[in-house]
C-alpha cells in the first residue's frame, strides 16, 4: 500500500517537522522490507550451491540423445529465482523513490525558507541524521552509481547544510560521522574516475559493446556510468560541507570535542586509517611482476569494471585497528600491480611485524586468481609459516595453490585474499597449518619451539629490516606504526627476550648456521643472546625513528616526496623525544610553524597519547 499523503502545514518549519515524520513513518518499513527479501535470496542461492556440491559427489546421470541437460525441477527453480529478483527491484525502487521524494521537500524548504530551520525539533533532526548516515554507509559505488536519483537527493540536502548557519544547527554536537562517511564515498569515487579514465584513454569504451561479453557485467555498464557522473557532484559537496562546518565552528556554533579522550587504540585508529590506500608512482620500480606485460589499459570492459570496483572498495573498506591492519598501494602507472603490508595480529609469533606481499592481477581477471608473492624472506632463507615459503610462495585454497575453498570469479575478491592471509595464515600457533599436524597434542612442544623461531625472524625480518629500509610507498605507515606502538612493541620484546632466557633454547652458543635444523622448517633458530642483540638493534631504530631531530631533518609526505628541516609546517607531526636525561618523564614535542620544538606533554613509560587525537592543533593553542 502507498504511503498517504500528508496535508502540508502552512509554517515552513512545521513543513520540515513533517516531513521528518515522514521518513521515520513511511521508510523503516520499507528498508526492512527490502532487507528480509534481500536475506531470503541469499539464502536460496546458498542453498541451491549446498545442492550443487552434493550433486557433484552423486554419480552421472546418462543423458538419452535429445533430452535437455537442465531439468524440469531446475527450470522452476531459476524461474523463482528471476521472480524473486525482479520482486526485489521494485521493492528497492519504491523504498528509493519515497526516500527520493521526501530529500528533495526537505532540500526545498530549507532553500526556500533556510531561517525555518532554526524551529526544527531535535527528534525531527535526528531522524534526518539517521537516514542520511544509513544511505551514506554503503560503500559499493556501484550500487550507489545503480541509485542515482536517490543519491542526488542526498546530495543536495547536504549541500544546502553546508551554509555555515544551516551547518551550525545539524552538526552543533559535533558528531562527524555523515563527514566521515561522505569523505569515503568521496575516496572511491576520485579513484574509481581516475581507473576508468585511464581506461577509455586505453580504447575501452564503457558505454559502448565490447569484444568480451559478461553476464556479470551487461547491467553494470549504466551503473558505473551514474558513479563516474556522481563523482564530482560527491566531491564538491564534502568539500562545501567542510568549509561550512569550518567556518560555523568559527563562529562557536558547533561544540568541539576538546574534552573527548581517546585511548591508544582510537588514535593509532584515526591516525592510520587515512593510509590504509593509496597509489604510488615507485612500486614497478622494485615489484616483482613488474616485467609482466599485462595492464589494465586494453583490458575487457568486464576487467576493467571488475578492477575498478575492487579498488575503489578496498579505499575505504581495508580493516585497521591497533592488533592488526591492511594497508594497500596500488601502482599509479599500472593499477594490475599492487603491494600489501599486514601488520601482524597480537598475540601471535607476528605480533605487530610489518609483512609485505606483491600482488598482481592477471590478464583473465577474476576468472583466474590473483597472484600473490610474499616479500619477507631474508632474500630466500626464511620460511615464516607453512603457508608462507622461502620463495616467496603463498599456500592459501583461494589462490589455488592449498586445499579449501577455491576462487569463485563472481563472488571471491581482492580483499577476500588479503584478509584469510591476515586471519588463518598469520595465526597464535602456525606450527599446526601443517596438514596432520593440527589434531596431535603431541606436537605442542613442537609447536612452543616453532613459534619461538617466528617470533626471531619476526624481530629481524618484520621489524629491524623494515625500519631500516621500508618499502615504497609504505614509509609513512611504518614509522606511524612504530611510533603508536612504541610502548606495546617495547613491552612485547621485553617478553620475547624473556620467553628466549626461559624457553628450550639453553643459551649456550651454537655450532650450527640459524637457518638449519629448523622445527618444520620455520624461522631462525637463535640463542637467547642473538635474541637480546635483534631486540635492542630494533629499539635502537625504534628510538631513532620516534626522536624530534631525525624528525626535522625529512619528513615524508605520500610514498617520494621528502621536506628539508625548514620546510616543516604547522601541525606536521609530533615527536617522541625518549633520548637519555635526568628526567624518567618523556617529551611529546612539537614542531610548530616556524620547526621550533613546544613541549606539550609529558608522560612516563615512553607513551604518548594526545587528548584529542593524533592533529596538534588539537591539542596545543599555538
Amino acid at each position: 500500500m502507498p504511503p498517504k499523503k500528508r496535508k502540508s502545514p502552512s509554517s515552513p518549519s512545521s513543513s520540515l517537522t513533517s516531513v521528518a515524520t515522514d521518513l521515520a513513518t513511511d521508510l523503516p518499513s520499507l528498508i526492512k522490507e527490502v532487507s528480509s527479501f534481500k536475506s531470503e535470496l541469499e539464502s536460496d542461492g546458498s542453498k541451491q550451491g549446498s545442492k550443487k556440491k552434493k550433486q557433484k559427489k552423486q554419480k552421472p546421470i546418462k543423458v538419452g540423445q535429445g533430452t535437455g541437460y537442465g531439468s524440469a525441477a531446475t527450470s522452476k527453480s531459476a524461474s523463482s529465482t528471476l521472480k524473486k529478483q525482479a520482486h526485489l527491484l521494485t521493492l528497492q525502487s519504491t523504498s528509493d523513490s519515497r526516500a527520493s521524494s521526501l530529500f528533495s521537500s526537505f532540500s526545498s524548504l530549507l532553500i526556500s525558507s533556510p531561517s525555518s530551520f532554526d524551529s526544527i525539533t531535535s527528534d525531527s533532526l535526528s531522524v534526518l541524521k539517521s537516514f542520511l548516515s544509513y544511505y551514506l554507509i554503503n560503500d559499493s559505488l556501484i550500487d550507489v552509481g545503480s541509485r542515482k536519483d536517490l543519491y542526488l537527493k542526498i546530495l543536495n540536502v547536504l549541500s544546502t547544510l553546508s551554509d555555515p548557519i544551516l551547518a551550525g544547527i545539524f552538526f552543533k554536537d559535533g558528531d562527524d560521522f555523515i563527514i566521515r562517511h561522505l569523505e569515503k564515498l568521496g575516496r572511491q569515487a576520485e579513484i574509481f574516475k581516475r581507473i576508468n579514465g585511464r581506461g577509455m584513454e586505453g580504447g575501452i569504451d564503457v558505454i559502448g559493446d565490447s569484444k568480451e561479453k559478461n553476464e556479470e557485467y551487461e547491467n553494470d555498464t549504466e551503473s558505473i556510468i551514474n558513479a563516474l557522473a556522481l563523482s564530482l557532484h560527491i566531491s564538491t559537496t564534502f568539500k562545501s560541507l567542510t568549509e561550512g562546518i569550518a567556518a560555523s565552528k568559527t563562529l562557536g556554533l558547533i561544540e568541539g570535542n576538546s574534552d573527548k579522550k581517546i585511548n591508544p587504540g582510537e588514535e593509532y585508529v584515526n591516525t592510520m586509517q587515512p593510509l590504509t590506500f593509496s597509489t604510488s608512482v615507485d612500486l614497478m620500480k622494485t615489484h616483482t611482476f613488474s616485467k609482466n606485460p599485462t595492464s589494465i589499459v586494453g583490458s575487457a570492459q568486464a576487467r576493467l569494471l571488475r578492477v575498478s570496483s575492487e579498488i575503489s572498495t578496498l579505499t575505504t573498506s581495508l580493516p585497521c585497528f591497533s592488533g592488526s591492519s591492511i594497508f594497500v598501494r596500488v601502482d599509479d602507472g599500472r593499477i594490475d600491480l599492487m603491494r600489501c603490508l599486514i601488520t601482524g595480529p597480537e598475540n601471535t609469533p607476528y605480533d605487530s611485524g610489518c609483512f609485505f606481499f606483491d600482488v598482481c592481477l592477471p590478464p583473465n581477471y577474476p576468472r583466474e586468481p590473483p597472484k600473490v608473492v610474499f616479500k619477507n624472506t631474508g632474500g630466500g632463507r626464511v620460511r615464516f609459516n607453512p603457508n608462507l615459503y622461502k620463495d616467496g610462495k603463498v599456500c592459501l585454497s583461494l589462490l589455488g595453490t592449498w586445499a579449501g575453498e577455491p576462487w569463485n570469479p563472481k563472488s571471491s575478491t581482492i580483499m577476500q585474499v588479503l584478509v584469510s592471509i591476515q586471519s588463518l595464515i598469520f595465526v597464535e600457533d602456525p606450527y599446526f597449518n601443517e596438514p596432520g599436524f593440527q589434531n596431535n597434542k603431541a606436537n605442542k612442544n613442537q609447536s612452543l619451539k616453532y613459534n619461538s623461531q617466528i617470533r626471531a625472524a619476526t624481530i629481524l625480518y618484520g621489524m629491524r629490516d623494515v625500519l631500516k629500509n621500508p618499502e615504497a610507498g609504505f614509509r609513512v605507515v611504518v614509522e606511524n606504526h612504530f611510533k603508536l606502538k612504541n610502548y606495546e612493541i617495547l613491552k612485547q620484546l621485553e617478553e620475547w627476550g624473556e620467553r628466549a632466557r626461559e624457553g628450550y633454547d639453553d643459551g649456550k652458543k651454537k655450532t650450527i648456521k640459524g637457518y638449519e635444523n629448523l622445527v618444520a622448517d620455520g624461522g631462525i633458530v637463535s640463542t637467547s643472546e642473538d635474541v637480546r642483540k635483534s631486540i635492542e638493534e630494533v629499539k635502537n631504530l625504534m628510538k631513532r625513528n620516534a626522536s624530534p631531530k631525525a624528525a626535522q631533518e625529512v619528513i615524508e609526505i605520500g610514498s617520494a616526496e621528502k621536506k628539508p628541516r625548514g620546510a616543516i609546517k604547522k601541525g606536521e607531526i609530533i615527536c617522541l623525544d625518549d633520548s637519555d636525561d635526568d628526567d624518567d618523564d618523556d617529551e611529546i614535542e612539537f614542531c610548530g610553524a616556524t620547526g621550533r620544538k613546544k613541549t606539550i606533554a609529558t608522560t612516563t613509560n615512553t607513551t604518548a597519547t594526545s587528548k584529542k587525537g593524533s592533529s596538534v592543533e588539537d591539542a596545543i593553542e599555538l
